[in-house]
C-alpha cells in the first residue's frame, strides 16, 4: 500500500519489499463567469512533465438570473504528455452531469491544445451568466 502525506512523494515497502512511489502533482482551485456559449476557461494545471496524468473534476456553475437552474459536474480521465511537450488524452473520460432541464446547454471539458498544461474550460449558455467554481486533483506519475 503506497502512503501520500500532505502531497509530497513518500514511498512504503509491501509484504514483498518492493516499493511504490506515488506522487500527487497539485490540487488548483479556478472561479469564471460567463455570459454567453463560449467556452471560458476555469482552471488549469501548468508545468505539465513528461508522463500520464490522471485528474479528477469537481466543478459547479451558478446561473444569476433564474434561480435553480444550476448545474454541477464530476469528471475523471487521464491525459499523457510526450517528450516534446504534446499533450493527448487517454481513453475517454468519465463525466457525470446534474444540470437544471433548463440548463443542459452548459457543460466543463479538457483541453490539452497547449502542449505542457491541463486546462479545463466552462461553457454557459447565451445571454446568461454564470458563476462557475472548479476544483482540479492531478495525479502524476511517479518518481523514479
Amino acid at each position: 500500500m503506497a502512503i501520500v502525506s500532505g502531497g509530497q512523494p513518500v514511498s512504503a515497502a509491501d509484504e514483498n519489499n518492493q516499493y511504490i512511489n506515488v506522487n500527487v502533482a497539485s490540487r488548483t482551485f479556478g472561479i469564471a463567469t460567463t455570459t454567453d456559449a463560449t467556452p471560458t476557461e476555469v482552471v488549469f494545471v501548468a508545468g505539465v512533465q513528461p508522463g500520464v496524468y490522471q485528474y479528477k473534476v469537481q466543478a459547479t456553475g451558478h446561473n444569476e438570473s433564474a434561480a435553480g437552474e444550476d448545474v454541477g459536474y464530476f469528471f475523471v480521465g487521464a491525459v499523457s504528455c510526450a517528450a516534446d511537450g504534446t499533450m493527448a488524452d487517454v481513453g475517454t473520460a468519465v463525466k457525470h452531469a446534474f444540470e437544471h432541464a433548463s440548463s443542459t446547454g452548459c457543460d466543463i471539458a479538457i483541453d490539452v491544445a497547449t502542449n505542457n498544461r491541463i486546462a479545463f474550460k466552462c461553457t454557459g449558455e447565451a445571454a446568461t451568466t454564470y458563476n462557475w467554481s472548479a476544483v482540479v486533483e492531478l495525479f502524476g506519475p511517479a518518481d523514479s
